[in-house]
């Protein structure tokens, strides 16, 4: 099989990403015929906003987080309204962790909005314990300080929430997840950079996010470009070992508030997260389940999903206002 060489070439073609042509009144390309084939639903102009159609390093970044632009930051903050409204229906002493990042910046910006916003709105009610990002650090370097192993932190912790039983509690620290990120699958582990295959695929889709995601599942793993086969990871194999990260982010949870009705609100990438949801629904990942379960429309880029436990034991996950059932002995 001939080699892949990453070159500028191919990064360019990546990176730097044109205005969509549907919406400057050009011809269609053929990519786009066939996205649309697949029920992708297109706004009027007048619904369009011009940043959202701009390259991603071309929109103008937030201040205080600079990793997203103003438009995706909205985006960000109307995932976690959702999230909130599960907050505020949880029951009384429940404990709602907010959650596991990935190595990607943007997951952790995530976290650290939603972190934000559950601060400004819950700071000063009386029947609900904020446990930040900061006072959590606090603990983690007074461990330090005493060169304490780690477990003595999640000790502390433990008993942290343990000595408010009869209050809600938001436990917001970005725990790192490396199972639901990007590396090394579509991005290189050192520098960050897309991989051959994450390159092949936006080549072959024409940059296209909805039709990357169809390439990569009805290729399972495995794309022409021309008299070149570039080999990546297969869909079904993504989406468990995603299970087996929300497993361990389970476990750790439920040492610390064992007893305790518990949330947990984790951030994962689009394509990953597409894979994961199509395989709960349906127990493999194809092009057919895609349209199926998902319209053909992936969820997007780094986005909160959460998992909430309900009361009959029943495990789920939620995102983008879709509802996916977990099988409980894979969280085991």
């Amino acid at each position: 099989m001939p080699k892949v060489e990453y070159n500028d070439e191919m990064r360019k073609k990546y990176t730097d990403r044109k205005k969509a042509k549907r919406f400057q009144g050009e011809t269609e390309t053929e990519s786009s015929v066939i996205v649309r084939r697949h029920h992708r639903e297109e706004k009027p102009k007048a619904q369009q906003s011009y940043t959202a159609d701009l390259p991603e390093a071309a929109k103008p970044r937030m201040k205080k987080y600079p990793k997203v632009s103003a438009d995706d930051y909205e985006v960000i903050k109307g995932e976690w309204e959702d999230v909130d409204k599960l907050v505020e229906n949880s029951r009384e002493n429940a404990v709602v962790f907010v959650g596991s990042v990935t190595d990607e910046d943007r997951t952790k910006t995530s976290a650290d909005i939603y972190n934000d916003l559950f601060e400004e709105k819950y700071r000063n009610r009386e029947d609900v314990v904020l446990i930040s990002k900061e006072d959590i650090q606090k603990i983690v370097d007074e461990a330090k300080q005493n060169k304490s192993p780690a477990r003595t932190v999640l000790r502390n912790l433990k008993e942290m929430i343990a000595s408010h039983p009869d209050k809600k509690i938001i436990f917001s620290y970005p725990y790192l997840l490396k199972d639901l990120g990007l590396r090394p699958d579509f991005y290189h582990p050192q520098n960050g950079t897309p991989t051959p295959f994450h390159l092949a695929i936006n080549m072959k889709a024409g940059d296209d996010p909805d039709l990357g995601a169809l390439c990569w599942f009805q290729e399972k793993g495995k794309i022409a470009l021309g008299p070149l086969s570039i080999e990546g990871p297969e869909p079904d194999e993504t989406a468990k070992r995603q299970l087996e990260g929300i497993a361990n982010f389970m476990r750790i949870t439920r040492f610390l508030a064992p007893d305790r009705q518990g949330m947990r609100v984790s951030f994962g990438h689009g394509w990953n997260l597409d894979a994961l949801a199509i395989y709960l629904a349906k127990g493999k990942v194809g092009a057919e389940e895609f349209g199926e379960v998902l319209d053909g429309k992936i969820f997007g880029n780094a986005k909160g999903f959460d998992i909430t436990v309900e009361k009959n034991g029943e495990i789920k996950m939620h995102c983008r206002g879709k509802e996916f059932m977990i099988p409980v002995e894979r969280l085991i």
